[in-house]
C-alpha cells in the first residue's frame, strides 16, 4: 500500500524545485485551496513590513570592514 504522508517531495521522489509550478498560471494548486486576494494582501503587507524593518537596521561594523578590505584589494591589484 502506498504511503500518504507528505515528506515535501514532488512527483518521482524529487524535492520541489521552488520554481512555482502551476501557481499563478490560472491552474489550481493540488491539495490546497486557492489563496484569496484579501489573504494575499495581508501576507504581502506583513512581508513588506518585515523587510522594511530589516532594511532600516544599520550595517554591521564587520561588513563595513570586509567591504573596505575588498575595496583595498581591488584598488591595490589594478594599479
Amino acid at each position: 500500500m502506498k504511503s500518504t504522508t507528505n515528506n515535501g517531495e514532488g512527483a518521482g521522489g524529487r524535492a520541489p524545485s521552488g520554481g512555482g509550478g502551476s501557481v499563478g498560471k490560472g491552474r489550481p494548486r493540488r491539495g490546497r485551496p486557492p489563496v484569496n486576494e484579501t489573504l494575499q494582501h495581508v501576507i504581502g503587507s506583513q512581508l513588506k513590513a518585515a523587510y522594511d524593518e530589516v532594511v532600516r537596521q544599520p550595517i554591521p561594523d564587520r561588513f563595513i570592514e570586509l567591504l573596505g578590505a575588498l575595496e583595498d584589494k581591488k584598488s591595490g591589484g589594478s594599479e
